[in-house]
């Protein structure tokens, strides 16, 4: 999964106005999945343009129950934690400074 990630994002990185927002680990770093993840530890995953770490919480952990119920969908809050990070990551600085994705994406670092 994470090797056809890193494919979308070098493909999507010469198109104009697109950015590509990873989101894996971020439901890990809000929720845990006790005992191998704890609430609130490991790095949340990276941000355009470098994003480093590519991956944040536990690569080798899925996410828990609390997170994903159903183990495919995020529980509602969970899709809140997402949209926030890609508000906070891209559409932000996009939104207010009428900037094209690309630019939004370099100052967000």
């Amino acid at each position: 999964m994470l090797e056809f990630a890193r494919y979308k994002q070098k493909a999507l990185s010469g198109l104009d106005r697109c950015a590509y927002i990873q989101h894996f680990g971020l439901l890990q770093y809000y929720y845990g999945n006790p005992p191998r993840v704890s609430r609130g530890q490991g790095p949340l995953p990276g941000l355009p343009p470098r994003y480093e770490p590519f991956a944040g919480g536990n690569p080798d952990c899925a996410n828990s129950e609390e997170a994903m119920p159903d183990g495919v969908h995020p529980m509602p809050q969970g899709y809140q934690h997402i949209i926030e990070r890609c508000y906070q990551a891209v559409y932000k600085d996009w939104l207010a400074a009428g900037k094209t994705v690309q630019e939004a994406a370099a100052a967000a670092k």
